[in-house]
């Protein structure tokens, strides 16, 4: 599980999905996603679909299902494609 904060800084606004848009890789090279590997219920679950204007933030907590060998190295991989527009890139972040 990880606890994640996010906030806009764009103009106007945007959708942030998170069923599609927030997935985690490991060592393996195998993506994760919150769809495929999740968790079941879990409590504070952060927001699967936000609209947020500038300064809007959400915040809340995710859940992938990995092997036990991928912890240790579990990257969050953003995929702009269905999150807040950042164009053709992929965004990763570590998780503490």
């Amino acid at each position: 599980m990880a606890e994640i904060e996010a906030k806009y800084l764009g103009p106007d606004s945007a959708m942030f999905f998170t069923n599609f848009s927030l997935k985690t890789v490991g060592q393996s090279a195998v993506v994760y996603t919150t769809y495929e590997n999740n968790c079941g219920v879990i409590p504070d679950q952060f927001p699967s679909f936000t609209e947020l204007f500038t300064g809007g933030a959400v915040r809340g907590w995710e859940c992938w299902q990995i092997p036990s060998t991928d912890a240790d190295s579990l990257l969050l991989l953003l995929d702009e494609t269905f999150g807040f527009g950042f164009g053709d890139t992929k965004v990763w972040f570590n998780l503490k």
